[in-house]
C-alpha cells in the first residue's frame, strides 16, 4: 500500500515538473539607452564695417536713337522695284523704292520737250526781232514789228509757262510713288509685298533706323525711379556695361514721364529685340557698421538682434538701424565691429 502511494505521488511530481517547462519564459525588461540632451547649435554672423548698398533692378527695352516709318501715299498703282533689303546700309537721300512710274516718266519727257522748244522758239524769235528791227527806220514798219513781236512772245512764255507747270505736277507725282530715305540708317523692316503688288495707301512699307546712337527705354512706374545723369550697370545675355540716363529731349525731342532713356557706353552693339537688366544705385553709406539682413528681426517698431550670452543662452540686443541694403543693413547703435548676432 505504501509502495503504490509513494509511486503515485513520484508520477505526479514528474507530471508538475514538466508542465513547468511548458510554460513561456519570463521576459526580460528592456534596456533603456542613457543619452545626453544635445546641446542647441547656432549660425552666427559677424558685425563688420564696410559697405551698404541699396539697389533698384528692373528691363529696359533697345531702342534706336532714330527711326523713321515709310510708306507710299497712294494706292492701287504697282511696286515697280525694291532696291533694299532687311540689315541693308542706307544714306539720306537714297532711293528705296517706287511704284510704276514709267507712264508718268514718258509725260514728264514731253513736257519737258515741248518746254525747251518753246525756249528754242523764243531765242529764236529775240534774234530775229533783233536782226529785223536794226534793218528798219520807218516808225510805223518798227511798231507793228514791236507789237507782233510781243504777241508772239507771250504765246511762247505762256506755253513755256503752260509746260513748267505740267512738269511740276508729273514730277511731285512721281515723288508720290518713291521712298527715299531721310536718314543714314539701317534698314530694320521691309513690308513683304513684292515687284507686281499694290500695297495700301500709307501702309508701312519700309522702316530705317539709326543704329549708331542707341538708347535703352525703360517705362511705366518703373521710369519714376531715374533722374537724368543717373549712371547705371546694365546687362544683356552675358554682355555687362553702363548706361547713362538722359533727358527726353536729347532722344526724342520731346518730354514724357512715362519713359527714361538710357545711352549705353560706345562700341557697342545690340539687335533690334535686345532686352537688359537695369540695376540703379539708390543710396549708399560706406565704411559703416552692418550686419546681415538675414540677423535682424523687428517686433512692434523696434529692431533687435539675438547674441549669446556668458551663459550661452540667446538673448534680445535692441540696435538702431540706418540704410537697410540688398543684402545687409547700417546698425548705428547697439552693436560693436565683431560682435557676433545669430542668423535665423
Amino acid at each position: 500500500m505504501k509502495k503504490r502511494l509513494c509511486a503515485a505521488l513520484l508520477a505526479g511530481l514528474m507530471v508538475t515538473a514538466s508542465g513547468c517547462f511548458l510554460l513561456p519564459a519570463e521576459e526580460e525588461p528592456p534596456k533603456i539607452a542613457l543619452t545626453q540632451e544635445e546641446e542647441e547649435t547656432f549660425a552666427f554672423t559677424e558685425v563688420t564695417c564696410g559697405t551698404v548698398r541699396s539697389t533698384f533692378t528692373c528691363r529696359a527695352t533697345y531702342s534706336p536713337t532714330a527711326e523713321e516709318t515709310l510708306s507710299f501715299p497712294i494706292t492701287n498703282v504697282p511696286i515697280a522695284e525694291i532696291y533694299v533689303g532687311i540689315g541693308d546700309a542706307v544714306t539720306e537721300g537714297q532711293l528705296l523704292a517706287e511704284l510704276d512710274c514709267e507712264a508718268l516718266r514718258t509725260q514728264l519727257d514731253d513736257a519737258i520737250f515741248r518746254r525747251d522748244a518753246a525756249y528754242l522758239e523764243l531765242e529764236e524769235l529775240d534774234s530775229a526781232y533783233e536782226i529785223t528791227m536794226a534793218g528798219l527806220t520807218d516808225s510805223a514798219a518798227r511798231e507793228a514789228q514791236t507789237a507782233s513781236y510781243n504777241t508772239q512772245r507771250q504765246i511762247l512764255l505762256l506755253r513755256m509757262s503752260a509746260e513748267e507747270g505740267r512738269i511740276a505736277e508729273y514730277e511731285e507725282q512721281i515723288l508720290e510713288r518713291q521712298i527715299y530715305a531721310g536718314m543714314d540708317g539701317v534698314v530694320t523692316f521691309l513690308n513683304h509685298a513684292e515687284v507686281g503688288d499694290t500695297v495700301a495707301a500709307f501702309s508701312t512699307m519700309i522702316i530705317v533706323s539709326d543704329n549708331s546712337s542707341s538708347s535703352f527705354v525703360i517705362s511705366g512706374l518703373d521710369a519714376a525711379r531715374f533722374a537724368p545723369g543717373d549712371v547705371v550697370s546694365m546687362q544683356v545675355l552675358e554682355q555687362s556695361f553702363t548706361g547713362t540716363v538722359v533727358e527726353d529731349t536729347q532722344i526724342v525731342g520731346e518730354e514724357d514721364e512715362n519713359l527714361v532713356y538710357i545711352v549705353p557706353e560706345e562700341g557697342l552693339e545690340f539687335g533690334d529685340d535686345a532686352r537688359a537688366s537695369v540695376t540703379l544705385v539708390e543710396d549708399e553709406r560706406e565704411n559703416v557698421l552692418c550686419v546681415d539682413n538675414a540677423a535682424l528681426r523687428v517686433r512692434s517698431g523696434t529692431a533687435f538682434v539675438y547674441v549669446l550670452d556668458e551663459n550661452g543662452l540667446q538673448v534680445m540686443q535692441e540696435v538702431t538701424v540706418g540704410l537697410v541694403g540688398d543684402r545687409t543693413a547700417e546698425i548705428l547703435s547697439g552693436l560693436s565691429e565683431g560682435d557676433l548676432v545669430i542668423l535665423k
